[in-house]
């Protein structure tokens, strides 16, 4: 006796009675397989994609306009600590070992993988150390004012 059960077509034997209320059952644990497939292909993707997330973030590099002076900052902090107190020669070797470690950073992080700009377009090696130079630059600058103002005031006759 052909019958159809969720629009399958399915042959009984002779003799063989349907039982409705167990095929509804079945169709029902069928659904309910079929959702909960689904909602495991979902959780799946959305697992995928935190994944995706957590990798763009751990390899999203913001370079901060203060990271350079930070640097320098705690090396000369160093310095003072052992020394007492630091010169100008000091400051000028701060600025070349914090470009240094700053440029050995930014080897190391891309050696094998990419990294990206907070907007998420991807970050080269060039434009890591563009910034580098620019942010030495800066500073040379600013170090080059302070020693001319210092200069300056040492110059001048005390009232």
């Amino acid at each position: 006796m052909p019958i159809s059960i969720l629009n399958y077509p399915v042959h009984l034997q002779e003799g063989l009675k349907l039982n409705r209320e167990c095929v509804k059952s079945q169709g029902s644990q069928n659904e309910d397989r079929k959702v909960f497939h689904r909602d495991s292909l979902e959780v799946s993707q959305l697992s995928k994609n935190r994944e995706i997330i957590r990798d763009k973030i751990k390899h999203t590099v913001m370079q901060s306009v203060t990271s350079f002076r930070d640097m320098r900052a705690g090396i000369l902090k160093e310095v003072r600590e052992e020394k007492g107190q630091y010169g100008y020669s000091d400051v000028v070797n701060a600025c070349r070992l914090s470009y240094a470690r700053l440029y050995s950073e930014i080897e190391l992080r891309h050696g094998n993988e990419q990294y990206y700009k907070t907007d998420g377009t991807q970050l080269t090696k060039e434009e890591e150390t563009e910034w580098l130079d620019m942010q030495y630059g800066q500073e040379v600058e600013w170090q080059k004012s302070c020693a001319r103002i210092a200069a300056q005031g040492q110059a001048s006759p005390a009232d």
